[in-house]
């Protein structure tokens, strides 16, 4: 299964985040289902493919693609672990006074 984000050319930056948002909140219910999901922005690259498969209006762009279903826990791939810790990307301001 899968699914498909788009966004209408006239829109900028803030609108970007808000399909950064809707997809976020899309994969946490899916969690929450008992389902896996895989968010793809490579999909992008295809956006002619799609869309003439689609059939897809010339005024929306694709944000990114996700797959949906559930995860192999044996397939190798998804034994993998990131050895960054959130605080290689992440700064937490707490002294706000």
């Amino acid at each position: 299964m899968g699914l498909f984000c788009y966004i209408d050319r006239a829109h900028g930056p803030p609108q970007w985040t808000d399909c950064g948002i809707f997809l976020q909140t899309v994969m946490l219910l899916l969690r929450e289902a008992g389902m896996d999901s895989c968010p793809q922005a490579c999909w992008a690259i295809y956006h002619r493919t799609l869309a003439a498969f689609l059939g897809t209006p010339d005024h929306h762009t694709l944000v990114a693609g996700m797959s949906i279903g559930w995860k192999d826990d044996a397939d190798p791939a998804n034994q993998f672990r990131s050895e960054r810790s959130v605080d290689d990307y992440l700064h937490f301001h707490t002294d706000l006074g």
